[in-house]
């Protein structure tokens, strides 16, 4: 009812913000409280953290997984696997070659160590020398008898 000697007092809505305008984004803002090791999603109202492959947890508390300990690496069987946060290395062993994930024996007689009249056997991780007929390993090539 309208009185003529109160204060009207009109207001026009120009413009309506729904609860996606009016929300906070935690994960820009950096009020949120994940762990360091783990991603923030903003929700409208709210907001989630999930932890980061190679690590587990709750999103807020975060812990590396060992994935060396628990054996879900995939090193080969001739490589040493190294643990680092969020991740791991695998490196072949003294004497393979290969991305640690495929390791195979380096060929020692690519180069033929044995010289000339001579011929190389690659044996595991070393190698032999052969002479051929005529000639004799003096302890480091074939020399003629």
């Amino acid at each position: 009812m309208f009185q003529p000697n109160a204060v009207t007092l009109l207001i026009w809505i120009t413009h309506l913000q729904t609860a996606d305008q009016l929300d906070v984004n935690e994960c820009q803002s950096g009020s949120h409280d994940c762990h360091s090791s783990a991603s923030c999603f903003n929700s409208p109202g709210s907001f989630q953290c999930v932890c980061k492959a190679g690590h587990t947890g709750d999103g807020r508390n975060c812990t590396d997984v060992n994935e060396c300990q628990s054996g879900s690496h995939d090193c080969h069987s001739s490589a040493s696997c190294f643990n680092s946060p969020g991740s791991f290395q695998c490196v072949c062993k003294d004497g393979l070659t290969g991305d640690g994930r495929n390791c195979s024996v380096i060929d020692v007689c690519v180069n033929n160590p044995c010289g000339p009249n001579a011929s190389c056997t690659q044996q595991d991780r070393s190698f032999r020398c052969s002479c051929v007929t005529g000639y004799s390993w003096n302890g480091s090539v074939c020399t003629g008898v």
